[in-house]
């Protein structure tokens, strides 16, 4: 007995209770059954539990070949599973016993957990008996005020234990976004070198939890979206938003479909929803199981922002601040090309492009173009990138008559040096 959990565990649940049950697997510090939890909506979901000698619980999802959760709680799995009826996972999680399934509750598998919930330390649980940690607040020495500190990881847990370590602890010394929200920067890091670190702050792994496909890029995050038609059905989608509040849609509609990455507004109007102009409650994501539409997440958070602080000049109707593509016809090929302009990077481009009297498809810096290379066809070309209509002919939602983003300090031009001088008055 000295020499281990093993053998504790053999003893504890023994050849007999475990006789029936599916899937029992031995571990040095565990046993693993097959267990599962049914939706009615969405059927079972299958996974591995692991039921350790100090009464934690451990479930390694299975539910389809490319689920990328992690590890989970029975409660968390019980969640991801989709059943209606949540917050009662000793009677929704299953395994089964001799073909059938039986709630955790009516098995042995518990009493460890119910050992260490009745044996533990009740301060740092929560009701579902999850060992968690109260939010902590810190006082800085330059401006006295408390800021506070998540503690809900061990790296969130070591960010405070840092700062209570410190003397004269100010607010510049805090890792986390300007709100004291979401997750810490990486130790060691300055917020001023990237976007990709501001991202991972302001979108938490606690807002993300629950959505289905979330994915992390340098300059974005992206998850499964889409659009419903009672016609049509169900268009999905994989929805990119960036720290600028820029939103694109890439389509997934149908394996064949040709359209380029789009505006919400756009993705609203392809899938062939009937009510239309209302993208933010019509699009939607996968929350725990559920379709729920952008308004109600927080995925919005840097458009909302981007709208309040952006020139109102060349607004659509929902006030985002937007350009239309533009076209360079070729002094060679005279074929036309497109310049998408959704950022200062791109616009200063096509300006440059204007600006040189025998511009060649092989001066494009971006998706390396060639004279051999065929033209966009006329009807692919009326797409220019409007919020308010995908084949819009020119509006002052998508026209623009300058802005910060697409005039330039110190480009001499006659068009940038007048905004310029005008911007200064």
């Amino acid at each position: 007995m000295a020499n281990g959990v093993e053998r504790e565990l053999v003893v504890l649940f023994s050849e007999e209770e475990l006789r029936e049950m599916s899937g029992v697997k031995r571990g040095g510090e565990y046993i693993e059954v097959t267990c599962g939890c049914t939706s009615h909506r969405y059927g079972d979901a299958v996974g591995r539990l692991r039921v350790f000698i100090n009464g934690e619980l451990e479930i390694t999802c299975e539910c389809t070949p490319g689920c990328d959760e992690d590890t989970m709680t029975p409660a968390a799995f019980e969640k991801h599973s989709g059943r209606e009826t949540a917050r009662k996972w000793k009677n929704n999680v299953w395994v089964i016993v001799n073909g059938e399934k039986v709630p955790l509750s009516k098995t042995v598998l518990l009493k460890y957990y119910n050992q260490a919930s009745k044996n533990g330390n009740g301060s740092h649980r929560s009701n579902n008996g999850r060992v968690c940690h109260r939010d902590e607040f810190v006082r800085c020495s330059k401006c006295n005020k408390e800021r506070r500190f998540r503690l809900r990881t061990k790296e969130e847990c070591r960010i405070h234990h840092d700062a209570l370590a410190i003397a004269n602890w100010k607010c510049a010394d805090m890792p986390f976004d300007k709100r004291g929200r979401g997750r810490v920067f990486e130790r060691g890091t300055k917020m001023a070198n990237g976007v990709e670190r501001e991202l991972v702050v302001l979108f938490s792994e606690e807002e993300l939890r629950e959505m289905s496909g979330v994915k992390r890029g340098g300059e974005y995050i992206e998850v499964t979206c889409g659009c419903t038609s009672h016609r049509y059905g169900d268009a999905v989608g994989r929805l990119r938003v960036f720290i600028n509040g820029e939103l694109e849609i890439t389509c997934e509609c149908t394996p064949g479909c040709d359209e380029d990455t789009m505006t919400p507004a756009a993705f609203e109007k392809h899938s062939g929803r009937e009510t239309a102009r209302k993208w933010k409650n019509n699009v939607w994501v996968i929350v725990n199981g559920e379709k729920v539409p952008l308004s109600k997440t927080v995925l919005l958070k840097y458009y909302n922002q981007a709208s309040k602080n952006g020139n109102g000049s060349h607004r659509s109707n929902n006030g985002r601040v937007c350009h239309r593509d533009e076209f360079v016809r070729c002094s060679k090929c005279n074929k036309e090309r497109r310049f998408r302009l959704r950022t200062k990077e791109e616009c200063r481009i096509h300006h440059d492009a204007l600006a040189m009297a025998n511009w060649k498809c092989a001066d494009m810096p971006f998706d390396k173009i060639t004279c051999d290379d065929d033209e966009e066809r006329a009807s692919r070309r009326v797409y220019r990138g409007c919020t308010r209509s995908p084949t819009c002919k020119g509006c002052t939602s998508c026209v623009c008559f300058g802005c910060e983003i697409c005039r330039f300090s110190d480009c001499s031009c006659q068009t940038c040096t007048d905004f310029t001088r005008n911007a200064k008055v």
